[in-house]
């Protein structure tokens, strides 16, 4: 049997990623530009981690 050993790895996340779901019709059917709205969310949005 071979004797493996495991050593730690230390890491840091930089990026933060989510989903969010909208269907293509939201899109296209929203009087607002839902779109830019998400992505304008997502851009002034941060995550803080102690």
């Amino acid at each position: 049997m071979l004797n493996r050993s495991l050593k730690k790895v230390s890491w840091a996340v930089k990026t933060y990623r989510g989903y969010i779901p909208i269907s293509q019709e939201a899109l296209e059917d929203s009087d607002i530009d839902l779109a830019g709205l998400v992505a304008n969310h997502v851009q002034t949005s941060s995550v803080e981690h102690c």
